[in-house]
């Protein structure tokens, strides 16, 4: 039996494929929550995105470089992918205070599980 045909290898190489997939899934609805909050404003171009939304977006393109950076490393695209998660959590911390704790959970948690995933199951 070779060390790659071992179960736990086999159980975390299943892991990191279901990080992923986890990832992909939540990305996926972040965005279509984010391109319909921008559709249902009237008149708003590309060039009048509001910079709330604008910092958080560049949070999630930091998120996305490190999902694309797990199929080469699992180890460092996780690290992408929480810091990002993290810095738009603290991101709804700082702009909202204490009350937007709630904010904070929602648009961290989701993207810190699959990180956490990736860096405990790293090849």
């Amino acid at each position: 039996m070779s060390i790659t045909d071992h179960p736990v290898n086999r159980r975390r190489k299943g892991l990191r494929i279901a990080a992923r997939a986890l990832f992909a899934c939540v990305f996926a609805f972040f965005m279509a929550m984010f391109i319909g909050e921008m559709l249902s404003e009237p008149g708003l171009s590309l060039s009048q995105i509001p910079a709330d939304l604008g910092i958080v977006l560049g949070f999630f393109a930091v998120m996305f470089a490190g999902f694309a950076l797990s199929f080469r490393s699992a180890y460092r695209g996780g690290q992408a992918i929480l810091a990002g998660a993290l810095a738009c959590a603290v991101f709804m911390l700082v702009r909202g205070g204490v009350s937007d704790l709630d904010a904070a959970a929602v648009f961290g948690l989701p993207f810190a599980v699959p990180a956490l995933i990736l860096i405990l199951n790293r090849p």
